[in-house]
């Protein structure tokens, strides 16, 4: 006859499982706050200077804008 083999540790295993669970929710809510955090945080892409040199219109910031004007006039 044969030893008989030990049953397995149902209770340890499903131990084991919710506290792996646990942790891996708690690392997705802590990386999904960051990731929310860090997209709250940008900044919306700047117009490129283009669009406003071909409006013609005057801006102090695109100072480029009236070299490109005068390059164009000539």
């Amino acid at each position: 006859m044969r030893a008989q083999e030990r049953a397995p540790d149902y209770q340890l295993v499903a131990a084991w499982s919710a506290f792996l669970i646990f942790i891996g929710a708690g690392a997705f809510a802590v990386g999904m706050a960051i990731h929310n955090e860090t997209l709250a945080a940008q900044r919306p892409p700047h117009p490129e200077q283009i669009y406003y040199c071909a409006t013609g219109d005057e801006m102090s910031l695109f100072e480029p804008c009236k070299e490109m004007k005068a390059e164009r006039n000539i």
